[in-house]
């Protein structure tokens, strides 16, 4: 069946020009094997409906007389698709092309469904889950109901073959009535015997099991046929789709099935719902006038659920003055929980969603979708919530205070449904913006869940986008509590590294240094910063920004004791910091009066010289070599003893040689030889206790301590 469904696509010119059929996607309504597809120029998701002819041409060409059988099965096929044609109501399914008929084919186009009632209480047996929601029941069999009233009293038809198979759910969760290829015009009805015949296929042929007792039996027709066989469709739904009578297609069978089922009742202990037994006692009789007319179908107690009640508000939601919405969304809220997910995600979203185009709604509306939306899966949440709910999140959209609350407060909803990259793309943006808002609310609100894109942005847009956000804001507000928050965030981008030192130089400390505000959090706020951040960006930005702003920080006294304590101690820390790194970068420092050497004082060989008469005469080896200072200058040594009364003979000796000026490798050798000369050993004379005959010296060492 499968690939004979696609070649009558094909065969279906204008529809194949007009459609994208999706393969994948059959599914059975009746005799027609049904597709999903979507209109080429407008996008519309539409149902195809087709049917293969071929198998009742074989049959009709292997017997003559099979011939008028085969023909009243097409009319049938092609009654249903007709019949659709003319009848609106929401209750009945909605045929979008009329029906398109080759040698080979039937095809038309219908509103989008899902599944059939029938496939779906198959489903249920085969997986041996429990049945269907209560609340999704009644919703059913209410829609069902209004749409029997509506075929009674409005088109005047009856429908004959109301049962599983000619009942559709669509996306929403709402039932439809199809399968209207046996029904007749009340004004001039006429009974047909419904012929089985094992040849053709079941589906194309009424269910005796379904039909009311009068209609098969007595050969009358009337609306109350459709009432008893809503009645066995009722019952199927909790009976693995079964009707409470076996018939076989038998009317012998099925008389004394119903007899004995409607004497004993026993099929009724399988309801354990006291509401649902009065449906059924009410439905399935034997005699129309003791059953339950189309019209009061309604007042069954079946149908008296506060929920229930809910759902029909909602969906003449818009017929409803605006006090009357408001109060309802108002309510609903707290309702939803009690509502089945499955009720609330098909039906009550996509009602709401449809509201979301009345601007004064909106701050009811979202409520009710955020809750909804917490347990639909990620993909319903991009398909079908999101596209509804981005055109609020643009930054040129002028959003009310409310409605932005709302948004912002959702923010893990949206990070939990959307993907990655459609979270920073769209949402982020929203949230950023929102930073900068005049409404103080706003803003903190959005500090507060910046940390929810902060972990999935990347570095640029931090950089590029967050960061100047911050620091506007931070300059722009006079509220305490935002600029806390500014600098809170400040510091968890510190924290993690987000911060390049480009930007915490250039855009970061020139907009703290600006802050005049002395409050403790703001100060606290502020040192943990440049702590954070000290070790990230450069030695002269520490020197030159960091510190002095902590001075500057502490130099308030509005401030604590315990506030500036801490500023101080950070300060020493990154003092001394620098102290002991910067050392290092440095050369070792020679002696005073090497460096004088080295700016231009030439050392040449020394010439012995007299001393004063205080001294006693020292001469240098002719291989040594020392430097002198001009006359004008005096030496350090000589300096740090002029207060003695006299000179020790052997400083005054070294420190008063004769020298002339010579080249700069002359003034190295010499210092060399001075300083070998300086930690040479004392050698002492036998008798004399002389060193060199220059000076009596018992110890040298505290002198060499002084050199």
């Amino acid at each position: 069946m499968f690939g004979n469904a696609l070649k009558f696509w094909t065969n279906s010119k204008s529809l194949k020009n007009n459609y994208h059929i999706d393969a994948e996607s059959e599914t059975h309504v009746g005799p027609w094997v049904v597709y999903s597809a979507r209109k080429k120029d407008s996008h519309v998701v539409v149902s195809v409906f087709t049917f293969d002819k071929k198998p009742l041409k074989h049959l009709q060409k292997q017997s003559s007389m099979l011939r008028p059988r085969v023909e009243f099965l097409l009319n049938v096929l092609r009654k249903d698709a007709s019949t659709l044609a003319r009848l609106r109501h929401p209750s009945v399914l909605r045929l979008m092309e009329p029906l398109e008929e080759t040698s080979s084919s039937m095809t038309f186009v219908t509103e989008p469904i899902e599944v059939s009632l029938s496939e779906k209480l198959r489903s249920f047996h085969q997986e041996r889950a429990e049945s269907m929601e209560e609340l999704e029941i009644q919703k059913g069999l209410l829609q069902l109901t209004d749409g029997l009233e509506f075929l009674s009293n409005s088109a005047g038809i009856v429908h004959l073959n109301v049962q599983p198979e000619s009942v559709v759910i669509d996306a929403k969760g709402d039932w439809k009535i199809c399968g209207f290829g046996y029904s007749q015009n009340l004004t001039d009805a006429t009974f047909q015997f419904p012929e089985m015949d094992s040849r053709f296929p079941i589906e194309l042929q009424q269910n005796f099991n379904f039909l009311a007792p009068e209609y098969l039996l007595d050969e009358v027709i009337s609306p109350a046929n459709d009432v008893f066989s809503l009645g066995c469709l009722t019952f199927a739904i909790f009976n693995s789709g079964n009707s409470f009578i076996t018939s076989y297609d038998s009317t012998f069978t099925y008389k004394k099935e119903l007899d004995e089922a409607l004497n004993s009742k026993l099929f009724l202990m399988k309801i354990r719902s006291d509401p649902l037994k009065v449906f059924l006692e009410s439905t399935l009789t034997r005699y129309p006038q003791h059953r339950v007319s189309v019209s009061d179908l309604h007042s069954l107690p079946y149908f008296n659920s506060g929920l229930l009640a809910s759902l029909q508000f909602l969906e003449r939601l818009p017929e409803k003055l605006p006090s009357e919405k408001t109060s309802f969304l108002q309510s609903l809220k707290s309702e939803l929980h009690i509502f089945p997910k499955t009720v609330s995600s098909r039906k009550i979203l996509p009602c709401l969603l449809e509201t979301l185009s009345d601007p004064s709604l909106i701050v009811y509306l979202l409520p009710c979708i955020f809750e909804i939306s917490t347990w639909i899966t990620p993909e319903q949440f991009q398909s079908n919530v999101f596209p509804q709910i981005a055109v609020l999140l643009s930054e040129e959209r002028d959003v009310d205070e409310s409605v932005a609350t709302l948004l912002l407060e959702n923010v893990q909803v949206f990070k939990s449904k959307l993907s990655a990259d459609t979270f920073v793309s769209k949402y982020s943006p929203f949230l950023v913006h929102a930073i900068t808002s005049s409404y103080v609310n706003i803003q903190r609100l959005a500090l507060t869940h910046l940390d929810q894109i902060v972990d999935v942005s990347p570095n640029s847009t931090i950089a590029d986008i967050v960061v100047p956000k911050l620091t506007d804001c931070c300059a722009q507000t006079k509220n305490l509590g935002v600029k806390a928050l500014v600098l809170e965030k400040l510091n968890l981008l510190a924290q993690k590294q987000y911060l390049s030192s480009f930007v915490v130089v250039n855009k970061v400390i020139p907009t703290l240094k600006a802050i005049k505000t002395r409050e403790n959090i703001v100060v606290s706020l502020l040192r943990e910063f440049y702590k954070e951040i000290s070790s990230q960006v450069p030695d002269d930005t520490v020197v030159k920004d960091i510190i002095p702003s902590l001075l500057d920080l502490s130099f308030s006294t509005s401030i604590s004791l315990e506030e500036f304590q801490a500023n101080m101690s950070l300060t020493r820390g990154l003092l001394d910091t620098f102290e002991a790194t910067f050392a290092k970068k440095l050369r070792p420092s020679q002696t005073y009066d090497s460096v004088k050497g080295n700016r231009g004082y030439v050392a040449t060989t020394h010439q012995p010289q007299s001393t004063s008469t205080n001294t006693s005469t020292s001469t240098l080896p002719q291989t040594q070599q020392s430097f002198r200072k001009p006359a004008t200058q005096q030496s350090p040594v000589r300096r740090a003893f002029s207060s003695q009364s006299s000179f020790p003979p052997l400083l005054n000796s070294l420190s008063t040689p004769s020298l002339v000026p010579t080249n700069e490798s002359t003034f190295n050798e010499s210092a060399s030889v001075f300083s070998d000369f300086a930690s040479a050993p004392p050698n002492k004379a036998s008798n004399s206790n002389t060193f060199h005959g220059v000076s009596q010296m018992e110890d040298l060492g505290g002198w060499k301590s002084l050199l």
